[in-house]
């Protein structure tokens, strides 16, 4: 294999991660601008009823992912027989998500003592149904990197969303708006599929014990990942009702922006590295030290930035109705972090077809948390259940982390080396910040508590990436993140002027 070949791989890699951070990040810029406006005209109740119905379909959701289209990426040959099974087993798992939805919306009310959570779930049972129905076709954009196309058909979506959303929430006042935008985004996303794919599936069950054989073990999983995701959601609406849920999907919203918008998208085009790559340990190995410290770098020190600011960040925000979200956000941010520490090698596992010591390594975490979440919980509240979900997320990435570096043959100091500077200047910035800033709102006016936010903001960032610098410097500037984004910000600007270059001849 040629030299150029790892290159061009991760040149791919880092371009399709850059697409789907690009995406996300379009996606939170679109989804901050919808949720400042929603915010002050439903109320947290409104926002609480509408997350225990969306928990519900999301867990059944999660409980019947077979992750075919991962089965399908890992294939050396993807066949027209791989793709028509895979879209046939989507259909019924789309009805088998409406029928369940419908028949348990009225339990589900009771046991929330909430009505208003039944015709909600109808609704979402219809829209599950037709989901069913996306063109599998899209997963060959998947399968070769091509993420710009993913990124159109997600932001489009988006946006059809959004204009539905507004316009009734407006209007009426009503929690309605969030689940007829839920609606719309999904409805869109089936019926852009096949506009933006040609492939036309048909019904075909052909090779359904050769994409079982891969997806058997996700089964056992999303038992797992259902109760891991939504055991918090269901226990505080027992405990506080639908404003204590409203309160806690807002906080967890804001907090996990850098988790959410910057770790989650990479781990499709990793994925797709991965697979690549199958049988070269030492370019496995690399790949997962450049993504891990990379994550690390960037995810880092906004996390930290935004458990430091949680009291200035509500009033701004959200405004004077959801003052107690401000310690959950602080709470949540730490964990959402650590949880993405965890979450990060999880693709390892899957691509090397570990899927049996993945679900018991994931069963030894859950066993730890769920009962620890509950008794806490239900003995002091919500936010000693959130610190008890950040407790074992800190847990959870040692044991994820440790399990993992076997399979690529990866010690401990060639994993740190690359993050320790960015540990010691997130470190230094928290520090800095607590000590010599007014971090706390107070009776200020939103003017001047924005100025503030502002200008913490930059002085943070500036400290950060200073002393990250410094210390790189000092290093002799090491391969590593600061290179990796060094370059990418070189490339990036590259393709700025050029466009720009070529645009009077155009």
């Amino acid at each position: 294999m040629s030299e150029a070949a790892p290159r061009n791989l991760g040149r791919h890699v880092a371009a399709a991660s850059l697409f789907m951070i690009g995406l996300r990040m379009s996606f939170r810029m679109i989804g901050v601008v919808s949720t400042l406006i929603l915010v002050r005209l439903l109320a947290p109740t409104d926002f609480g009823i509408v997350g225990l119905a969306m928990a519900v379909a999301s867990g059944l959701d999660l409980l019947t992912e077979a992750s075919l289209g991962m089965a399908l990426i890992r294939l050396p040959e993807m066949t027209r027989a791989h793709l028509d099974t895979a879209f046939t087993f989507q259909i019924l798992r789309g009805l088998l998500i409406g029928l369940v939805l419908v028949s348990t919306a009225g339990l589900a009310a009771s046991w929330m003592n909430e009505p208003r959570v039944g015709p909600i779930m109808w609704v979402l049972a219809a829209t599950a149904v037709v989901q069913g129905f996306e063109n599998i076709g899209m997963v060959e954009f998947r399968r070769n990197l091509q993420f710009s196309r993913i990124f159109e058909q997600r932001l489009y979506a988006k946006l059809f969303g959004m204009s539905v959303t507004m316009p009734i929430a407006a209007a009426f006042r009503s929690y309605w708006a969030l689940v007829l935008g839920t609606v719309a985004i999904r409805v869109f996303v089936v019926a852009f599929s096949y506009y933006r794919h040609p492939f036309r599936p048909r019904l075909s069950l052909a090779c359904w014990r050769e994409l079982f054989n891969f997806s058997k073990w996700f089964v056992l999983s999303n038992m797992m990942w259902v109760l891991d995701s939504y055991t918090a959601t269901f226990l505080f609406s027992r405990i506080g009702g639908p404003r204590a849920v409203g309160l806690l999907q807002v906080s967890y919203q804001i907090a996990s922006i850098p988790a959410s918008e910057i770790a989650a998208p990479i781990r499709e085009p990793m994925y797709s590295g991965y697979a690549r790559v199958l049988g070269d340990v030492a370019r496995l190995r690399k790949q997962f030290v450049d993504g891990f410290s990379v994550l690390i770098l960037v995810i880092g020190p906004m996390s930290a930035g935004i458990a430091l600011t949680a009291d200035l960040v509500t009033p701004i925000a959200l405004g004077p109705q959801w003052a107690d979200a401000a310690p959950l956000i602080r709470l949540c941010a730490i964990y959402a972090f650590l949880d993405a520490i965890g979450h990060y090698p999880i693709n390892l596992f899957v691509v090397l077809n570990r899927q049996r010591f993945f679900v018991l390594t994931f069963a030894l975490i859950f066993s730890i948390r769920l009962p620890l979440l509950v008794w806490a919980g239900v003995s002091w509240g919500m936010e000693a259940g959130i610190m008890v979900l950040a407790a074992s997320g800190a847990l959870g990435a040692f044991i994820w982390m440790r399990s993992a570096m076997p399979l690529v043959e990866l010690g401990l100091r060639e994993l740190l080396v690359p993050v320790w500077r960015t540990l010691v200047s997130t470190g230094a910035m928290v520090v800095l910040l607590a000590v010599f800033a007014d971090l706390h709102a107070g009776s200020a006016p939103f003017g001047a508590l924005f100025v503030r936010m502002i200008l913490i903001a930059l002085c943070g960032a500036a400290l950060q990436i200073g002393i990250q610098a410094a210390l790189w410097r000092l290093a002799g500037a090491p391969d590593g993140p600061e290179t990796q984004l060094v370059s990418m910000a070189r490339q990036l600007l590259k393709r700025a002027l050029a466009t720009r270059l070529r645009a009077p001849a155009a």
